[in-house]
């Protein structure tokens, strides 16, 4: 678990500062690298107090402003923080309500401070603005229009178009 390795390296997003971030599932934690792929920092890892991260993070995006939304697949949280690794707060918890999560493995942010979850075994997206609130969802298990089963990777494109990968 030394800097600049990585174990089971899920989820990727690249800042507006072209800083390369990944979710390194299997070591707990964040790991930054500049744009030639050198190692800049990490947070999280195995215990490590505010940062920590109990099950390993998943999906992984970046804002304009440059807080770092991570899925916690396997605690059914988002977790926002700083791009220093500072945690601002968390959403969710398991359940199937507004607001929280059954393994949320990807996270996106759009161009207007929100960023949408993709809750995989609810099989929906929900909506949530940049401090946390809840907006609105849609999705639903199925194979029809507007429905899911096990989605899992979630991207927003400049233009607020919404892409999904579906099982």
């Amino acid at each position: 678990h030394s800097p600049g390795k990585l174990y089971y390296p899920w989820g990727i997003a690249i800042s507006a500062q072209n800083e390369i971030y990944i979710a390194d599932t299997y070591n707990n934690q964040i790991q930054v690298f500049d744009e030639m792929g050198h190692f800049v920092r990490a947070w999280g890892g195995i215990l490590s107090g505010d940062k920590q991260f109990q099950t390993g993070p998943y999906g992984i995006a970046v804002d304009n402003s440059g807080l770092v939304y991570v899925a916690e697949t396997f605690s059914h949280k988002i977790k926002i923080f700083d791009k220093q690794g500072k945690i601002i707060r968390e959403v969710g918890g398991y359940g199937n309500t507004n607001g929280k999560f059954f393994y949320p493995f990807g996270v996106a942010v759009d161009n207007f401070g929100n960023f949408y979850v993709s809750d995989t075994y609810n099989h929906r997206i929900q909506k949530f603005n940049n401090k946390g609130m809840f907006l609105l969802e849609w999705g639903g298990v199925g194979i029809g229009d507007s429905q899911f089963r096990y989605n899992y990777s979630i991207a927003v494109d400049s233009e607020g178009n919404i892409y999904v990968s579906d099982w």
